[in-house]
């Protein structure tokens, strides 16, 4: 839903510009005013999961930029100050949009026009939703562009043309302002992501957070047309450049909002002058105070209040008790499956390594219902404390090669697949396969759900929000990685849970995915008894519905199915 608030103007201003002739004027209409209708739709429901259900939402895309230490990647942002100004920008926009169905109705290229303005939309909303600053600065761009293809629309007239070159020469000074500041922000914070820079302002010397907030202001200035750089806003009439006004203002609006109410900052929280270096831009922190940093793992941000000065205090912001705060703090553990407590400042890089996406999330849970396995040092102090090993046969060694080079690769280790027997060691073929993750704190995290100390033992158990964590996507991975296709029905192996957790796992089957199933027992060659799911022949459509589409070819095996 929030990709498509960003890319649904797009989408219209694409297929405007380029198949305009195909679609026709009335075609345009509709295409760009139902993408900008259903986009403020979406924004007011981003308004409720964020603000009122107090859920932010962040989107990582891809890296785009890693040189040395400058790593950018295309994220986005959704939080209380994004949708507050997602609403005013896509409420505006629709109007113009719907305003200019009759404005511009005898002109013969409004797909053009329509093309501009659509782009207009989306440049804005990654300007507005940009989650660093050098992709905001691209959505800044790229309104001065469309600004002065909108002043430039009417291009046969000269007082047009000139007009469009005032406004982007003007706009020009504004850039130098902006640019500059955004260098002296990656030479005080040494990256130019929101969540760094925000986190770590208050601790920055005044004067060097004074000069870019002097610098931002003069480039907003220049976008926005205050006094001392408006000369190009009269000129702007003379095209169509009276439409975009009122987003350049909120462009201006929402870059002095969400620097400067951070920025600010450092003037909210008196108790941090005991640890601010005046003399330099250097964090230089008083030794003889202790603060306590809870960082939220949604999105990286301290949350509200943070740093703590005392254990109370964290306490109560967080609404838990002082004992919970103490066990928390430097664990290794998450606590309340949100918060990261530390006595110390956690960088973003070593936060990142707290979160994992859903869809490798789901992967691992239906890995752990298998045969996977989390190797976890009990006696190791540090965050990073445990990884996830797979053993599998030499005849699952496509899956294996899937798992760690495909599924999993942005959690494991460079290394090769290892077999055994080593045929480079003993000359003979292969057997197994293993393979392991990379330490990751998650992993600490799951080893408290997944496993209990019985007789000095780690053992296995089922946690008890299974239901909740296991979706079709990982019944697909513990099908392929622990199951087999026997007598016209899949049997999924559960030899590592008692009898009472399979039936619970039976009764998952059945009330979450409608799938029913029976409990088979097997005797093992050492007389162990052991428990498996055998899925009934009348749900097997069933199940390959909801699995197929997360399977690989090479595993169809596993329902019945042959390769194609």
């Amino acid at each position: 839903m929030y990709t498509s608030i960003i890319f649904l103007p797009f989408l219209a201003a694409i297929l405007s510009g380029l198949f305009g002739r195909v679609v026709g004027v009335k075609g345009v209409y509709i295409l760009n005013i139902t993408c900008l209708l259903l986009t403020t739709i979406l924004s007011f429901i981003a308004f409720y999961e964020v603000i009122l259900c107090n859920s932010p939402v962040s989107i990582e895309l891809f890296p785009w930029i890693s040189i040395e230490h400058l790593k950018v990647t295309w994220s986005f942002y959704f939080d209380e100050l994004t949708v507050s100004m997602l609403i005013p920008v896509l409420i505006v926009s629709l109007l113009v949009h719907i305003y200019s169905v009759g404005y511009m109705g005898e002109d013969p290229h409004q797909q053009r026009f329509f093309s501009y303005i659509s782009l207009f939309t989306g440049l804005m909303l990654v300007l507005v939703t940009g989650n660093n600053f050098l992709v905001m600065f691209l959505g800044w761009e790229g309104v001065g562009v469309c600004s002065y293809l909108l002043v430039h629309f009417w291009y046969t007239r000269i007082a047009a043309v000139k007009s469009a070159m005032n406004a982007m020469f003007t706009n020009r000074v504004g850039d130098f302002f902006l640019t500059i500041g955004f260098f002296t922000i990656f030479f005080t914070f040494g990256t130019l992501d929101y969540a760094t820079v925000f986190s770590l302002a208050p601790y920055i010397n005044v004067n060097i957070i004074t000069f870019i907030a002097i610098l931002l202001l003069l480039g907003a200035a220049a976008k926005s047309a205050q006094i001392g750089l408006h000369v190009w806003l009269p000129m702007a009439m003379e095209g169509e450049g009276k439409f975009i006004i009122s987003y350049l203002f909120t462009s201006f609006f929402y870059l002095y909002i969400s620097s400067f109410s951070y920025f600010k900052s450092i003037n909210d929280f008196s108790f941090y002058k005991n640890y601010v270096a005046r003399n330099n831009s250097s964090l230089i922190l008083d030794k003889n105070k202790n603060f306590i940093w809870v960082y939220n793992i949604n999105n990286f941000l301290l949350v509200k209040g943070a740093p703590f000065k005392s254990k109370i205090e964290c306490a109560k912001v967080l609404q838990i008790n002082r004992a919970t705060v103490a066990i928390y703090l430097d664990s290794g553990k998450i606590c309340k499956h949100k918060w990261i407590i530390s006595s110390i400042i956690l960088p973003k890089d070593e936060l990142s390594k707290w979160v994992i996406s859903p869809k490798v999330m789901d992967i691992i849970i239906g890995e752990l219902l298998g045969d996977g396995h989390i190797k976890y040092n009990t006696k190791s102090g540090s965050f990073i404390n445990g990884r996830l090993e797979f053993t599998f046969s030499a005849k699952a060694l496509y899956y294996a090669k899937y798992l760690k080079y495909e599924a999993l690769a942005i959690i494991c280790t460079d290394t090769q697949l290892v077999p055994w027997p080593n045929p480079k060691l003993t000359g003979k073929e292969p057997i197994q396969y293993w393979f392991s993750t990379k330490y990751l704190p998650l992993f600490t995290e799951l080893h408290s759900l997944w496993y209990k100390e019985i007789e000095g033992k780690k053992v296995k158990i089922l946690p008890s929000n299974i239901e909740e964590m296991l979706t079709s996507q990982g019944l697909a991975h513990w099908i392929m990685g622990d199951g087999y296709y026997s007598e016209g029905c899949v049997i999924i192996c559960t030899d590592n849970f008692t009898l009472q957790e399979v039936l619970k796992l039976k009764e998952i089957l059945k009330n979450k995915f409608k799938i029913k199933s029976s409990v088979k027992k097997r005797i093992n060659p050492n007389k162990s008894i052991v428990w498996r799911i055998r899925i009934s022949k009348l749900s097997m459509e069933n199940l390959i519905k909801l699995v197929f589409p997360y399977f690989i070819p090479e595993m169809y095996y596993k329902l019945g199915i042959k390769e194609k």
